[in-house]
């Protein structure tokens, strides 16, 4: 219990000193409430450079004009084995096999990874005959989702019911988060 105790007493002395701050002079206070005002506007930059979206990848011996036959979908990007490289989020990437992206970059804007999830799930919805020929003829299907965020807290909840398309749709996830340090951009 003395241990407790401390800690309690360690997690109250930073309000102390809050508080005796409040205490200043006029100048010392229109000082703080400047770099809070600062703060604030820095932090609300930083948001605005937060990057989140999701995208249906599919990976496939077929030409990508197979692939958006077969789908009824028109993808973001594409890159064909013999192509140069192609940017995936932060990444370069080159692929042996036919590589066909979807996303909802730009096309969703909530900071949401579920919205934009769900929205990806959304527009897969009634092509599952299509998506299972390309599973079932080689294909690789997944959905990433990419996050960049300057928030050191990012939830990740999934309901059950988004769970329950991505399985039945046969659909790989994966997940990217990066945490900036917003330290290095001031």
């Amino acid at each position: 219990m003395p241990e407790t105790t401390a800690r309690c007493e360690q997690l109250w002395e930073p309000a102390m000193k809050v508080e005796v701050m409040r205490e200043s002079t006029d100048d010392e206070a229109h000082r703080i409430a400047l770099d809070l005002q600062r703060g604030e506007r820095q932090i609300r930059r930083l948001e605005a450079e937060s990057e989140l979206f999701a995208s249906l990848h599919i990976i496939h011996p077929y030409p990508p004009e197979r692939i958006n036959e077969c789908l009824g979908l028109t993808p973001d990007a594409v890159s064909r084995p013999e192509d140069k490289p192609i940017e995936v989020g932060r990444f370069r990437a080159q692929y042996d096999n036919t590589f066909w992206r979807f996303s909802s970059k730009g096309r969703v804007r909530e900071h949401n990874i579920e919205a934009h999830l769900n929205w990806v799930l959304d527009q897969v919805s009634g092509r599952l005959p299509g998506l299972r020929h390309l599973q079932e003829t080689g294909g690789s299907t997944k959905i990433f989702v990419y996050s960049q965020s300057w928030s050191r807290i990012e939830s990740l909840d999934l309901r059950p019911e988004t769970l329950m398309l991505l399985a039945r749709y046969r659909l790989t996830l994966g997940l990217t988060i990066h945490y900036q340090n917003a330290d290095e951009s001031l």
